[in-house]
């Protein structure tokens, strides 16, 4: 199989969520472009603000894209889909521990793998590094947002997550769903993750679970129903 020419920043399968019509009766995804300004429908959930060519894969002196890194991303991305897909209604599904890590580290990696972002570090490796080199300025830039991701899918895998449930629907996804707020206060590090028009998931590590190392508690407005999943001991 070839190298991926469009790298999916933000997953079809989760943005699904948000599908709607147009006055044509077309379903799509309606979107705010902040460059144009202006409010755009993308038919048939293909929004430009969720691809771009090759972010992910460098290209080599013989012309060889390097895919490893966008292919590490797509090994999360049937799980991520179908955590996402069980927002929609009361699912019954039983979660185990392995697929339940890979949905939530397909999350967790959304916070850090937008164009903005890689194009914010490759910036900040080429001038503090001092290098002139593209190819090793991608390399560099890569590396550091995989080494990165890495340690945040461990620090936000423990603790407790809040899956909180709106009637109406409110909430909102853009080109960098998962939001880490943890600058914000490093005391109380926190992280939320819209997960469908009317539900959004808090991430709360400092918020120690009743069994294991991780759960995942769901709430209906302000009264807790039940705990629903656990990641158990690493």
């Amino acid at each position: 199989m070839g190298t991926k020419v469009k790298n999916h920043i933000v997953t079809r399968g989760y943005i699904a969520n948000w599908k709607s019509q147009n006055e044509e009766e077309k379903t799509g995804i309606w979107y705010f472009d902040i460059e144009k300004k202006e409010v755009i429908f993308s038919p048939s959930l293909k929004a430009s603000f969720a691809i771009a060519k090759y972010i992910y894969a460098p290209k080599y002196i013989n012309d060889r894209r390097d895919d490893r890194l966008e292919n590490w991303f797509s090994q999360f991305e049937s799980e991520l889909c179908d955590f996402v897909r069980d927002q929609k209604k009361e699912s019954t599904r039983k979660w185990t521990s392995k697929a339940l890590k890979r949905a939530l580290s397909g999350i967790i990696s959304l916070g850090y793998r937008s164009e903005y972002t890689v194009n914010s570090v490759e910036s900040h490796i080429k001038s503090k590094m001092n290098l002139q080199d593209d190819l090793e300025i991608k390399i560099h830039t890569l590396n550091n947002l995989y080494n990165f991701i890495q340690d945040r899918i461990k620090f936000f895998t423990s603790g407790t997550a809040f899956i909180i449930e709106e009637e109406n629907p409110i909430f909102l996804t853009g080109d960098q769903p998962f939001g880490d707020m943890t600058p914000l206060d490093p005391n109380y590090p926190t992280a939320v993750f819209p997960l469908s028009p009317t539900r959004v998931m808090v991430f709360s590590p400092s918020v120690k679970p009743q069994n294991g190392d991780f759960q995942i508690a769901v709430a209906k407005a302000d009264k807790f129903r039940h705990i629903t999943l656990s990641l158990g001991k690493p």
